[in-house]
């Protein structure tokens, strides 16, 4: 079974339409048979592993032990601790066979250029980085004008409005033939 990182803000509450959004995301993916991890606690986070756990769907969290002793939400099937941050950002990126981005901070932009920069040296193997909403593209085209990007290194990252969207493009890459 595929693996998708959902990368998010931990600062959203149930009802607010960026959890909403993720949640629907969850379900999307959960029930295109994708199993689907995240950081394993509130937000987006949670509300992504809600949504596929409400579609019937496999979820992981990974969470921290030393740095942030917060129980995992309850949508997380599978609870994988580890020690601090860059061992969370490694297993949330590695351990996956694409992400998605939704709206989110600071954390949600480490994850997002981590993932970005990886996938730009060849560190990991060619996967999806789907990132959802207009405030994302905005805020990169501004990084586009002014920031020292290789053309070709755009290629790896790709933005949407939709969650639906976002499915479409990791269904497309896993359809194709193996690369």
């Amino acid at each position: 079974m595929k693996r998708v990182s959902v990368f998010g803000s931990g600062q959203i509450a149930d009802g607010d339409p960026d959890y909403i959004e993720a949640q629907t995301m969850g379900r999307l993916l959960a029930e295109a048979g994708y199993a689907v991890t995240s950081g394993g606690y509130y937000g987006a986070m949670e509300a992504a592993l809600r949504g596929a756990k409400e579609a019937g769907g496999s979820t992981r969290g990974i969470t921290m032990t030393i740095f942030d002793p917060r129980p995992a939400n309850p949508f997380v099937d599978e609870e994988d601790k580890v020690v601090d941050f860059f061992i969370r950002l490694e297993k949330l990126i590695h351990d996956s066979d694409a992400y998605v981005v939704m709206r989110g901070g600071i954390g949600t932009m480490v994850e997002l250029s981590l993932t970005w920069s990886l996938l730009q040296t060849n560190c990991i193997s060619p996967r999806p980085l789907v990132v959802v909403g207009g405030d994302w593209a905005a805020m990169f085209e501004a990084f586009r004008r002014h920031a020292i990007v290789r053309e070709r290194d755009w290629r790896h990252v790709q933005f949407v409005q939709t969650p639906a969207e976002a499915l479409g493009i990791i269904n497309r890459h896993f359809a194709a033939p193996s690369r």
